[in-house]
């Protein structure tokens, strides 16, 4: 796996539990990427990157058992080191660390 920055690889590396890290996390339900939270989450700034995805998003967040939006978390675009366009730059699945209805749930019928 490739990127951006050292600092990057680093707090995405770092286990769930570790104080902060950052997170690509994939949507699935209809609910969030059609209807819901991610249509409306559309920086002016994002307008021109060539690969934003409704089912994705970045976060960081502070330690945590099993993922949840619950917990202190901050939606992010660009790389908090290098400034690295997040959306553009991961644009693989291989890089996601959650995954709504595997590794957390946002409704009970997941």
């Amino acid at each position: 796996m490739k990127f951006c920055c050292f600092a990057f690889e680093m707090y995405y590396t770092l286990e769930n539990r570790c104080c902060y890290n950052i997170r690509k996390v994939k949507l699935t339900s209809p609910r969030l990427t059609e209807h819901g939270m991610m249509k409306y989450y559309n920086i002016p700034s994002l307008r021109g990157t060539r690969h934003k995805r409704a089912d994705i998003c970045f976060v960081m967040t502070m330690g945590y058992d099993t993922f949840t939006f619950d917990a202190p978390t901050v939606f992010i675009s660009f790389c908090p080191f290098c400034g690295a366009n997040l959306y553009d730059y991961y644009k693989s699945d291989e890089y996601v660390n959650e995954i709504e209805g595997e590794t957390f749930k946002f409704f009970k019928d997941q």
